[in-house]
C-alpha cells in the first residue's frame, strides 16, 4: 500500500469510526476522500501550531473552538476559510498542510497506518526554548546593569549626587 493510500485509509477510518460532530469537518473529510490526489499536500502530525499552514481539529464538544486553521502567524476559527485556501492551494501553489486531530487513538492509528510525520517546524525541545529564554533574559539584565554602571561612573566623575542616588536606586531594584 502506498503512502497516499494509507492516508486515504486514515480518512476513511475517520469518516466511519470518528465522525465529527460538526458537519463542515465531515464535509472536509469527504472532500479529501473524493480527491485523494490532494492527500499528497496533507501530513498527519502534531504540534501543528508551529507549522506555516495547518489544521487542528478537536473532537471535544466542550471546547469553544473545535477547529483552528493556522496560516503563517495568524490563526482562524473558520473552517470555510481553511477549506477555501486548501482547495486553492491544491490547484496552484502545492504547499504542504499539517493536520492534527484531538481525538482518541489519533496517534495510535497514525502510527499503525504509518502516516505520522514529525513536524519539522516544531521546536526540538521545550526545555531548550525555556533555557534560551532564560539566557536571553540574563544577558539583557547584564547589559542593563552595565549601562547603569557606566552612568553611575559618569555621575561620580561629574560629582552629580542626585543622578548618582537615582541610578543606584534603579540598580538596587533591578538586582
Amino acid at each position: 500500500m502506498t503512502y497516499q493510500q494509507e492516508k486515504l485509509q486514515m480518512i476513511d477510518w475517520l469518516i466511519v469510526n470518528r465522525p465529527h460532530f460538526d458537519r463542515q469537518v465531515n464535509a472536509f473529510y469527504h472532500y479529501l476522500q473524493a480527491h485523494p490526489s490532494v492527500l499528497s499536500l496533507l501530513e498527519f502530525s502534531d504540534q501543528v501550531i508551529f507549522a506555516p499552514l495547518a489544521f487542528k481539529i478537536s473532537y471535544q464538544q466542550t471546547q469553544e473552538s473545535y477547529f483552528t486553521y493556522f496560516k503563517g502567524d495568524y490563526s482562524y476559527r473558520s473552517i470555510d476559510q481553511a477549506f477555501h485556501d486548501f482547495r486553492l492551494n491544491a490547484r496552484s501553489q502545492k504547499k504542504i498542510y499539517y493536520i492534527e486531530l484531538d481525538c482518541p487513538d489519533y496517534y495510535y492509528y497514525c502510527q499503525k497506518m504509518n502516516i505520522f510525520v514529525e513536524n519539522p517546524f516544531a521546536p526540538l525541545c521545550g526545555d531548550l526554548l525555556k533555557e534560551v529564554d532564560y539566557t536571553a533574559d540574563q544577558l539583557a539584565k547584564e547589559g542593563q546593569r552595565q549601562v547603569l554602571m557606566e552612568h553611575i561612573n559618569q555621575a561620580l566623575i561629574e560629582h552629580d549626587r542626585t543622578k548618582f542616588d537615582v541610578l543606584t536606586n534603579i540598580l538596587r531594584q533591578a538586582t
